[in-house]
């Protein structure tokens, strides 16, 4: 549409422009602006990128870690209702769970803020009482408190369902909440800011949301010797938690090669009951001397969310064979004589 705008020297006024993309994908577009004296015709390209922020399936994880600080990702929204200009909710890349980034809701001096950061709305055709949601949280204040529960309008705090409570130490932990109470018709998982203490920052990272699973086995850490040499068998632990809610017997933890996901050893899982963590040892005796990263993976047929199958890696070096490495004290020194 064309819009007449009466300017003078000098004088400048701002121009909105309204986005409303029909399909997901970049779009662009060309503002032209023509003056009435000499008729010269000024272009301005305008380009816009649109994403369906729809949950049609779980597991869904997000770590925050792929936007720049202090952006949330696309997806992703935030409610900052607070009577103070200094409080917010941004990414932060100082302190986190995974590296790099976790979001921080800080409510400066306002001890009634409300402030929110919202998971993208879930699809009708997943049934929200039938999920559950992990993640790590931490806060800036001893005994604080994190709300979570369930939106029926990003925009709206008053229709903020709270669904559970939990209470924040000052170092990250993971919390695991079912949604089988709730009873309204929201589809946005949120997080909310309670505090009645002044300049309190919660943080919050890596959050799965996913079905409420029979059988989940998750992998949570690898350890063992990182000097092994070679043609020496060693033996290596993987903390295993079951996250279902079915006793598991039936399954194989393997060790991986991180740099072309080659199977190094592999070991029968030991039992382990709902909500418990076993140690499974592998035995693994290198062949190849020189540095390498391995990692861990549990293999249960029928396991419901294969995003937490695997572990994070840990770094190891390979010695010669007949040469041992060993660590004299805490091993937290370099010195030239013990």
């Amino acid at each position: 549409p064309t819009l007449p705008i009466s300017l003078t020297t000098g004088q400048y006024i701002p121009l909105t422009v309204q986005y409303a993309p029909t399909a997901a994908g970049n779009h662009t577009a060309v503002l032209t602006v023509v003056d009435d004296t000499t008729r010269l015709t000024h272009s301005v390209n305008i380009t816009g990128s649109c994403m369906d922020p729809y949950i049609y399936s779980l597991p869904y994880v997000q770590n925050f870690d792929t936007v720049s600080v202090p952006a949330i990702p696309l997806d992703w929204s935030k409610l900052v209702n607070t009577t103070s200009q200094w409080a917010y909710v941004r990414t932060q890349n100082s302190i986190y769970h995974s590296a790099q980034n976790a979001v921080e809701m800080y409510n400066s001096e306002d001890t009634a803020a409300n402030l929110f950061i919202i998971a993208p709305p879930l699809d009708d055709s997943i049934d929200i009482t039938n999920t559950r949601v992990s993640f790590f949280a931490r806060s800036s204040n001893t005994a604080s408190e994190l709300i979570v529960g369930v939106m029926t309008s990003p925009t709206d705090a008053a229709s903020f369902t709270p669904v559970s409570t939990v209470t924040l130490g000052l170092t990250f932990a993971e919390y695991i909440l079912s949604f089988s109470a709730y009873t309204g018709t929201g589809r946005f998982i949120a997080f909310k800011h309670p505090q009645t203490s002044s300049y309190v920052s919660n943080y919050l990272d890596t959050v799965m949301l996913e079905i409420s699973p029979e059988n989940d086995l998750a992998a949570l850490s690898l350890s063992g010797n990182t000097t092994p040499s070679v043609n020496m068998n060693s033996t290596y632990t993987v903390r295993i938690v079951n996250r279902g809610s079915l006793t598991q017997n039936l399954y194989q933890v393997a060790l991986y090669n991180a740099a072309n996901d080659v199977e190094l050893a592999t070991a029968p899982g030991l039992s382990v009951a709902p909500d418990m963590i076993v140690e499974v040892p592998i035995q693994w005796t290198p062949t190849v001397e020189g540095p390498l990263a391995v990692y861990a993976k549990v293999i249960l047929a029928g396991d419901q969310n294969a995003l937490n199958d695997q572990c994070a890696p840990i770094n190891i070096t390979v010695f010669p064979e007949n040469i041992m490495a060993t660590t004299i004290g805490s091993g937290d020194q370099l010195n030239r004589i013990p």
